[in-house]
């Protein structure tokens, strides 16, 4: 029997047990469209609902013996009472959840197999409190597709959720579909979690199928927990093909929350068991396949304004893992998210998984053998499932606001432990690409993962732009757009051009951002006509050459110490100047500069002693220098190792 199956067995049981059955420990109101408040939504349809939870509409509701055989057969279907288009003569519902007893599923909104088509009713889900949470898992609203009848489809107008419950989301597409599930929120959402995600839509392991969720107004997600503890039961095979025996074991893992969230939620791996000796016999505890290889897709849209605080270490803001697309501000709306716990990522793409992952402690429960010291799964990929559909977040805003606290990664491009069938790991913008992007924390592209960006308006960079392990960056400044990297916040934003701007220069008042590649890593960088951009690029050439051994200590005291400490070889730094403005704040490395008509600022504001090395040089540009005759070493110094196809240089000198 299914999980599910056993569970609906279970939970008839329950109901039909227990003493206290139709006593209202969930409450589900509303108002018509005519005004008239409904105190029971369920009774205004001369229906009973199911124990304590909210809003059920299952394809399979009731199970019941009939005919005395033992055997659960279908009762009486609830899909012609709520499903459908019925709840759409409301305005507004609202379920209340405010206590916890022994019901499996305790769900604002369960739609399983069937529709929930009210495109214009609004649905506010509470559960628990801040002072009382409920202490199991009980979710906002959650989907599924179990018996591959027909789709599972949702449409409803504005959702509001306030979730104070233990492991559980605002909004939740389970990952055992057989069929699509497709779900339109009409208006704005709007949810507060205590500890879980704002929005999990799951890629399915039971089906090629895709889960999809669309937002057509504005999202607003507040997430407020750390890491989050959860006792799961993992089913165990014996052959890889998941044929054979099969068990299932007690397991518990730990994870950290995501805003918003699409991809894989299973594991799949193999894990050959912790040796136990008994006397001359070594078993092994554990030893199988575990889960199931993912083969669906998930997607997520929010075309309105997005606001995201999370408040935990640790958290995600925006999160794309194995098999997962997310889609911002399709309406060039506003993006602004804010972290304010430490180590956390702002928009993720990364080739992983965001429950099962290298980061997860999963620890099989042997206590009942006795063996409660035993750490169980270690040093294992928790979810090897192929990455068939990429990982992919589309930026589309016009004003794109990431704040980040301390050991935060704006954002992050991670393709760690891809196979030849994985594709690709990108965060990129639309094809009119971003207005403004304000932000405060680093960008990272590494283990070949990719983050191309075009940015029309202005780029504030408060932290480093990071290129490793063959990661790639693109930064491609439309005319007359700007960017500043640097460590001290600027007002390039709010003055919209650089003619106003206040550029932290390097001083005692801040250190100079970075922008550097290594370790195979690439970031290109191309300026339009009367494009800026104002920061210090590396690529390491140093490295080379020195069969891994070359002492990087002095390169260390001079610039990022925590990134050079890493690197290995160098990484590649391209520059295009289509009319563009590099205005130097540091000592610079770059691979290639090329294009037409650039400028390049050496002279620091005309107090000079910077330089620039330039592997290669190609097209026609101007450098503005100072030199100081009476002190060398104070003069701007200017590189070439490869002129052979540059043009015409233009040099402007100050003294």
């Amino acid at each position: 029997m299914k999980k599910k199956n056993l569970e609906k067995a279970v939970i008839l049981g329950l109901l039909l047990s227990t003493s206290i059955y139709g006593t209202a420990f969930a409450t589900v109101s509303g108002v018509l469209k005519d005004g008239i408040v409904v105190d029971d939504v369920y009774k205004y349809f001369d229906s009973n609902r199911d124990g304590d939870g909210g809003i059920y509409i299952d394809n399979n509701a009731q199970w019941g013996d009939k005919d005395g055989d033992g055997v659960l057969e279908i009762t009486n279907p609830m899909d012609q009472v709520l499903g459908g288009d019925a709840l759409n003569k409301f305005k507004k519902i609202t379920v209340d959840i405010n206590e916890s007893l022994t019901n499996l599923r305790q769900n604002g909104i369960y739609l399983e197999d069937f529709d929930l088509d009210a495109p214009d009713t609004n649905f506010t889900v509470n559960i628990g409190t801040k002072d009382e949470p409920l202490n199991k898992e009980a979710h906002g609203i959650f989907l599924n597709n179990d018996d591959g009848e027909r789709t599972t489809y949702l449409s409803i107008g504005n959702y509001t959720a306030n979730i104070y419950a233990f492991n559980s989301n605002a909004f939740t597409v389970d990952n055992d579909l057989v069929k699509d599930v497709n779900a339109k929120i009409n208006g704005d959402f709007t949810a507060t979690v205590s500890n879980g995600s704002g929005i999990k839509a799951s890629a399915s392991y039971s089906g090629d199928v895709r889960s999809q969720v669309s937002i057509k107004g504005d999202t607003q997600i507040i997430i407020n927990a750390d890491k989050i503890t959860v006792s799961t039961e993992e089913d165990v095979h014996t052959n890889a093909d998941r044929t054979g025996i099969s068990s299932s074991t007690n397991s518990e893992i730990t994870y950290n929350p995501a805003a918003v969230y699409a991809g894989n939620t299973a594991c799949n791996f193999y894990f050959a068991g912790t040796p136990v000796e008994f006397g001359n016999v070594t078993q092994y505890f554990g030893k199988g396949y575990y889960g199931y290889e993912t083969v669906g897709q998930a997607n997520i849209n929010l075309e309105g304004n997005i606001v995201i605080t999370t408040n935990g270490d640790n958290n995600y803001g925006i999160y794309s893992g194995k098999n997962g697309e997310i889609n911002l501000n399709a309406k060039e709306s506003d993006l602004t998210i804010t972290a304010n716990g430490k180590n956390s990522i702002g928009i993720a793409a990364i080739n992983s998984n965001l429950i099962y992952n290298e980061d997860t402690n999963f620890t099989n429960d042997y206590t009942h053998l006795g063996f409660g010291d035993i750490k169980g799964v270690v040093d294992v990929i928790l979810d090897q499932s192929e990455n068939t559909y990429g990982s992919t977040v589309v930026l589309n805003g016009t004003n794109n606001t990431i704040t980040m606290a301390e050991g935060g990664k704006a954002l992050y491009s991670d393709a760690k432990n891809s196979t030849g069938n994985d594709k690709e790991v990108i965060i990129k913008s639309g094809v009119n690409g971003i207005g403004n992007l304000d932000v405060k924390g680093d960008i990272v592209a590494t283990n070949s993962g990719k983050i191309d960006l075009t940015v029309n308006k202005a780029a504030d960079i408060t932290g480093d732009i990071e290129a490793t392990n063959s990661g790639v960056i693109n930064f491609t400044l439309g005319d007359n757009a700007d960017m500043i990297v640097s460590e001290k916040d600027n007002t390039l934003i709010n003055a919209g051009g650089a003619s106003t701007l206040s550029l932290a220069k390097n001083g005692s008042e801040s250190k100079i951002g970075n922008v550097q590649a290594a370790n195979g890593g690439t970031i290109n960088l191309t300026l339009g006509e009367g494009a800026y951009f104002a920061g210090r690029v590396d690529d390491y050439k140093d490295a080379d050459g020195a069969n891994g051994n070359w002492n990087n200590e002095e390169h260390q005291t001079l610039f990022d110490s925590e990134f050079a400490a890493g690197v290995t070889k160098s990484g590649t730094v391209n520059m295009t100047l289509n009319g563009g403005v590099w205005d130097l704040t540091q000592q610079s490395w770059v691979t290639n500069l090329n294009g037409n008509d650039g400028v390049v600022y050496l002279n620091g504001n005309g107090t000079g002693g910077y330089a620039v090395h330039i592997g290669k040089l190609e097209g026609e540009h101007t450098f503005v220098v100072n030199l100081k005759p009476t002190d060398y070493a104070a003069s701007d110094m200017l590189y070439i190792y490869d002129g052979s196809s540059a043009g015409v240089q233009n040099g402007q000198l100050s003294f």
